[in-house]
């Protein structure tokens, strides 16, 4: 059957769907499948007649509510469009969209959806769509997709709930988009057609690599890129190992913007865990530090500083990954490994703290406790003119409490700069190394040559210290 409203047959040239309601302006609800029993109970024509079928469940060349607006509902549940799509594109929707199972367990059926432009002001429910396998979904083409891209779903978009969950063998973009909650689910994405295509990386070049990774983001899974979610509730589903989960996959966040997270497993709701963002993660083959950052900031906003850690800990990892290509690429990752390995991937200073505290001890007592290494300084031969330069302090005048100042002077070096005394590392001299049971000496370093090794090096150490422990500081500043 073919009905036209709100157009011309020359207006509506491009489409040949069994309705067309494009421009079309409804003051009530939309509904397009009729169960008989619900036939029957409203007293419709010829429903006693007909009480074992069921009422235009089948639209063969597909539905065109391009341009349309419904002030009511639109329910769509049970519809067969096997030779055509569902178009909602640049539709406004006053109250909720429903693409659920029927009672009797109807599936919708149609070759794709296309909600791009879509203004949702309700709940929109599609876990009743199934979209066929084949033809096989394909970069740039419709079939087998849910193409909502630019959308506005101001309550809630449901992809999946506890007990059902739309079929989606190609992509669900939702790029650019804002949606109040989104409910997806592993379920929704069948892994089939990528476990068919796998390919070994070893063989590829990096750029063969992401070339193939963007393809596939085109082709599969979920599309989130530069959307904004209040909500994304992701439900896992559980693998033959019952220690792993799955999550829904391949799946593109990049630049996205999500408020609140949850991760669902039958009734309960996680947000807390790392391992949960991490896992979705390993998913996203296009990433970017935005996406870990997003992530991390959330975290940390709500009070789980550990886990906020274990994300950007995960976005060192993978930067560790990157520009590998390249002679240039692999030396500046082999410095961020060594980087990250004494600053824990700049989320702790606790690391480079302990190297001070025992760097300090170390020429504490061993170094500057032993006279031998200290001589008068410029100060204390301009105040004693009778001192030589190669004057030790007396045993009774220099102890461990001396030695432990001295250190101070050269470990924290904003001491340096105040500290001043007769005595210091002396020049010209042999270090002496006093160890328990054990001393030794060396001729090609000086104590002053010592100390101010130790003075350049902690220059160095001392702002990386103070930048990681006001990192969080600064966090909280850009709440």
């Amino acid at each position: 059957m073919d009905l036209e409203v709100g157009s011309s047959r020359r207006e509506v040239t491009g489409s040949d769907a069994s309705l067309r309601l494009r421009n079309a302006k409804v003051g009530g609800n939309v509904r397009l499948f009729l169960e008989a029993k619900d036939a029957k109970a409203q007293g419709w024509l010829y429903a006693g007649a007909n009480a074992g079928r069921d009422f235009a469940g089948k639209w063969r060349r597909g539905l065109d509510l391009k341009n349309a607006a419904i002030l009511g509902d639109v329910d769509l549940s049970g519809v067969k469009c096997r030779a055509g799509g569902i178009s909602l594109e640049e539709a406004e929707i006053q109250r909720d969209l429903n693409i659920r199972k029927g009672g009797s367990g109807h599936r919708a059926a149609a070759t794709h959806l296309a909600m791009a432009g879509l203004k949702c002001q309700g709940a929109a429910d599609i876990t009743g769509l199934k979209l066929p396998a084949y033809p096989r979904p394909a970069a740039g083409r419709p079939d087998g997709a849910v193409i909502a891209d630019r959308a506005t779903f101001a309550n809630k978009l449901i992809v999946a709930e506890l007990e059902a969950s739309a079929r989606i063998p190609g992509r669900l973009d939702l790029s650019g988009s804002t949606i109040g909650e989104l409910a997806v689910s592993y379920n929704s994405f069948p892994l089939e057609v990528d476990e068919e295509k796998e390919v070994n990386d070893k063989n590829l070049t990096a750029e063969d690599k992401k070339e193939l990774d963007e393809k596939s983001l085109k082709t599969y899974g979920i599309i989130l890129n530069r959307a904004r979610v209040d909500k994304l509730s992701v439900f896992r589903t559980s693998s033959d190992n019952e220690r792993e989960c799955r999550y829904p996959q391949p799946i593109d966040l990049g630049f996205a913007e999500i408020k609140w997270w949850a991760f669902r497993e039958g009734e309960k709701s996680e947000s807390d865990k790392a391992a949960d963002y991490k896992q979705l993660l390993l998913g996203d083959h296009n990433k970017q530090r935005h996406t870990f950052s997003s992530i991390e900031q959330n975290l940390f906003n709500r009070g789980l500083d550990v886990e906020a850690d274990d994300i950007h800990k995960a976005m060192r990892d993978w930067l560790q990954t990157q520009g590998n290509d390249t002679f240039f690429g692999r030396w500046k990752n082999r410095g961020r490994f060594l980087w990250d390995s004494v600053t824990r991937a700049t989320t702790s200073p606790w690391r480079l703290i302990s190297v001070v505290v025992l760097s300090t001890l170390f020429s504490a007592l061993c170094v500057f406790s032993n006279p031998a290494n200290i001589g008068p300084s410029e100060e204390g031969l301009t105040a004693h003119r009778e001192w030589q330069a190669d004057r030790v302090p007396p045993n009774t005048e220099w102890g461990w409490r001396s030695g432990v100042w001295m250190a101070l002077r050269f470990h924290v070096p904003v001491a340096v700069l105040r500290a001043r005394g007769a005595w210091a590392p002396a020049n010209g001299r042999e270090l002496t190394v006093s160890l328990p049971y054990l001393s030794w000496r060396t001729a090609r370093l000086s104590p002053e040559d010592y100390a101010n090794f130790v003075l350049a090096v902690h220059c160095l150490i001392w702002p990386v210290i103070l930048i990681i422990a006001s990192r969080k500081f600064f966090m909280r500043l850009g709440k």
